[in-house]
């Protein structure tokens, strides 16, 4: 069987700001990334993980690369829910988007 690759893609545990996520530590977090990918992993993906910096010039750089690799993009929790960080979920998809002009598609 062929595995499907996976991108994951979070917020580095290093630049998450705990004080919106008040019961999280560094260390529960980097847990909880750790068993979402092993989950995928044991499910039949191959995963692989990309933890960026909040900042747009380093997810343009850390992100480039790895979005044209995979056929499967995933955007973390972190990313997609917190109201601040709606533009930056914006510009990750409009990054995919070109780096990857097919990501829209439905595998």
């Amino acid at each position: 069987m062929v595995q499907k690759r996976v991108l994951a893609i979070g917020i580095d545990p290093r630049f998450v700001d705990y004080a919106a996520f008040p019961p999280f530590t560094p260390e529960l977090f980097r847990g909880f990334i750790a068993a979402q990918i092993e989950n995928a992993r044991a499910a039949g993906y191959d995963v692989t993980s990309c933890l960026i910096d909040l900042r747009y010039g380093r997810i343009s750089r850390r992100l480039g690369p790895a979005v044209r690799q995979v056929r499967l993009r995933v955007i973390g929790t972190g990313l997609r829910l917190p109201p601040e960080h709606f533009l930056l979920f914006e510009s990750i998809i409009n990054l995919i988007y070109r780096l990857a002009p097919g990501a829209g598609r439905m595998i």
